[in-house]
C-alpha cells in the first residue's frame, strides 16, 4: 500500500511539473539528495533535460540556518536579478514544498584546468555577492559581525546537544575554543553564499554556468565563505586555496584579515563535523554511512588541526604505527567475512574498517589513558569532564590530547587518513 502511495505522489507530482512548465508529460529522475533538500532532474516527453527540482524532504533546519525552501528561492531570485549566474525559479508548488528550476547546463567537476580558468570569475561573483545587503535578500541579520557569529555559534551547539552529536567531547572543546578566539567586529554583517567552493558552482565553455545550493545563505563575516575553500578543498579540489584568496582580494578590493579567516575556517570545519554527525548520530537505516564515516574521521583531525592553529599549537602529522590485537571483535568480524563475503569494494572497505578498528582499539585506549595522564596528570575517565570543566588556560593541554586521538582513529581507516594530508597540504590548519 505504502509503495503504491508513493507512486501516486510521484505520479501527481509530475504532473503538475508537467503543467509548470507547459509539457503534456514529464519524468522524474532522484538525483542524491543534499543536506535537506531532495533534488530530481526532469526529463521532457522524449527524454530530454527539461528542469531540475529542489524538494523539501521536511528534515527541518539546516546547519544552524532557518531557510525554508520557499526563503532559498528568495535568496536565488535575488542574487540572479544582481546579475549572478543564478539557474532561474520558474514555479513553486506545495506538498511537498518543491520549487522547479530551470536546469543549469555544464560540469560542477570541471578539469583542473578549467577550475583555473574560471576561478578569477568564480571568486568575482562571490565578491559581488558580499557588496549586497542581506536585507534585500530577505534576511534578518544581527547588528553587528560579533553577533552574527555569537547567533551561529549557539544555533550550532543547539544543533549538536539535539541530536546527540556534543556527546563527541571533541565538539564540545572545539566549542569552548572559538568562544575563548571569537575575533570581534563592530561591522555590518555581509550577505553570505554559505558554501563556498568545488562542487557548488557549474562551468561550461571555460565560464561559470550557474553558482548553485543557497540553502546555507546567510549574514556574517566575509571570512565565512573565502574559509569554505579550504574545508571543501579537503575532499573536492579547486586549485590551490591561496590562488582563490588572492582573485577574491583583487576582485573585492579589500585584503582578507588572516586571524580571522584561521577562526573562520576552524569554525567552518566544526559545521562540517556536525553536518557529518547527523548522519553519523541518525536513527533511520542509511545505506551511505561508508564515506560518512570516512568523512567523520577526516573532519575530526581536520577540526583539531584548525583549533590548534587558533592556539598556536601546530597538530604534527602524527607517524606512530598502530598496535593490533587479534581481540574478540575483530575475530568477530573475521568471522562475519566468512560466513557472508563481501558483495563489492565498499562492503570491503567497511569489513576491512570494522576490523582494524576493533583490533586497534586496545592500542587506542592504552595510549589515551598514557597521554592523558602525562599532560593532565588525570585518569582517562576523567577527559570528558575536563573537556567541559577545566580552565582556559588548560585548553592547549586538552587539545593536543584530543587531537591525538582523533589522528589515531584514523589510522583504522586509511582512506581517511590519506584525506586528512591532503587537506593539511593545501594549508588547513597549518
Amino acid at each position: 500500500m505504502s509503495g503504491n502511495c508513493e507512486e501516486a505522489r510521484q505520479a501527481d507530482l509530475a504532473a503538475r511539473v508537467a503543467g509548470a512548465l507547459g509539457l503534456s508529460r514529464v519524468t522524474l529522475e532522484n538525483l542524491s539528495p543534499g543536506t535537506s533538500r531532495g533534488a530530481v532532474r526532469v526529463l521532457g516527453p522524449a527524454g530530454e533535460p527539461a528542469a531540475f527540482l529542489r524538494v523539501d524532504l521536511g528534515l527541518g533546519d539546516l546547519d544552524g540556518t532557518h531557510l525554508s525552501l520557499a526563503d532559498e528561492m528568495q535568496v536565488v531570485r535575488r542574487a540572479r536579478a544582481l546579475g549572478l549566474p543564478v539557474p532561474e525559479v520558474i514555479a513553486m508548488l506545495d506538498d511537498p514544498a518543491t520549487a522547479v528550476m530551470e536546469l543549469a547546463r555544464g560540469t560542477a567537476r570541471p578539469s583542473a584546468e578549467e577550475a583555473e580558468a574560471v576561478g578569477p570569475e568564480y571568486m568575482g561573483h562571490i565578491a559581488r555577492l558580499h557588496r549586497a545587503d542581506p536585507a534585500e535578500f530577505g534576511l534578518a541579520a544581527p547588528p553587528t559581525i560579533t553577533a552574527a557569529l555569537l547567533e551561529d555559534i549557539a544555533a550550532h551547539e543547539a544543533e549538536a546537544v539535539r541530536r546527540g552529536i556534543a556527546r563527541n567531547p571533541l565538539v564540545r572543546l572545539g566549542l569552548r575554543i572559538l568562544r575563548e578566539t571569537l575575533p570581534r567586529s563592530e561591522a555590518a554583517p555581509a550577505m553570505l553564499h554559505g558554501d563556498v567552493g568545488a562542487g557548488n558552482f557549474m562551468t561550461e565553455g571555460g565560464k561559470v554556468s550557474a553558482i548553485l545550493d543557497w540553502e546555507l545563505a546567510h549574514a556574517g563575516d566575509f571570512h565565512e565563505d573565502l574559509a569554505w575553500l579550504w574545508v571543501r578543498g579537503a575532499h573536492t579540489a579547486f586549485g590551490e586555496p591561496g590562488q582563490r584568496l588572492a582573485e577574491y582580494e583583487a576582485a573585492a578590493g579589500r585584503a582578507a584579515e588572516p586571524a580571522r579567516l584561521d577562526w573562520q575556517i576552524a569554525f567552518v570545519t566544526l559545521k562540517s563535523v556536525i553536518g557529518l554527525g547527523r548522519r553519523l548520530y541518525g536513527e533511520d537505516e542509511d545505506p551511505g554511512l561508508l564515506p560518512i564515516r570516512i568523512a567523520g574521521l577526516t573532519y575530526d583531525v581536520l577540526f583539531c588541526a584548525a583549533l590548534a592553529k587558533l592556539l598556536g599549537l601546530t597538530v604534527a602529522d602524527l607517524a606512530e604505527e598502530p598496535e593490533f590485537e587479534n581481540t574478540p571483535e575483530a575475530r568477530l568480524v573475521q568471522t562475519l567475512r566468512l560466513l557472508d563475503p563481501p558483495g563489492g569494494r565498499e562492503a570491503e572497505v567497511l569489513l576491512n574498517h570494522l576490523a582494524a578498528d576493533a583490533a586497534q582499539r586496545p592500542w587506542r585506549e592504552r595510549r589515551l589513558r598514557e597521554d592523558v595522564r602525562a599532560r593532565l596528570a588525570a585518569h582517562a575517565d576523567d577527559l570528558d569532564g575536563l573537556v567541559d570543566t577545566a580552565p582556559a588556560a588548560r585548553l592547549p593541554e586538552l587539545l593536543t590530547v584530543v587531537a591525538a586521538d582523533a589522528w589515531r582513529r584514523c589510522k583504522a581507516l586509511p582512506n581517511a587518513e590519506r584525506r586528512v594530508r591532503r587537506a593539511l597540504a593545501i594549508g588547513l590548519g597549518q
